[in-house]
């Protein structure tokens, strides 16, 4: 739980909610992409004949997605995080939208 709120954009509250879903462990996730396909805040592709696109992102766990998806609105908020930076940098290439969506994929990682 100590560790949860040292990410930024994670307070007590969200740590809570990420334990009782993930129950407790998340060893039983082989890597950080196992996690973050099983909430479905991955980036999808999609390829045919040769041209690939991305997907949306489809339901998952919509506890975890809620709560992260929070989280990720504070951290563009806030200001001097590696995270409010990198959502800076894709939001002045691909939009708000999709950067709200990489800093949610970034912060599942960091759990």
């Amino acid at each position: 739980m100590d560790r949860l709120d040292t990410i930024p954009g994670i307070g007590r509250a969200a740590a809570e909610i990420i334990i009782a879903e993930t129950g407790g462990d998340t060893a039983h996730f082989a890597t950080a992409g196992h996690l973050t396909y099983w909430i479905w805040v991955c980036p999808g592709m999609i390829e045919s004949a040769g041209v690939n696109k991305s997907s949306r992102n489809r339901s998952g766990n919509s506890n975890l997605k809620r709560i992260l998806g929070v989280a990720a609105m504070s951290v563009n908020r806030s200001k001097d995080t590696y995270l409010s930076t990198y959502y800076h940098r894709v939001a002045s290439r691909r939009g708000s939208l999709r950067a709200l969506v990489a800093v949610l994929h970034k912060l599942a990682i960091a759990i």
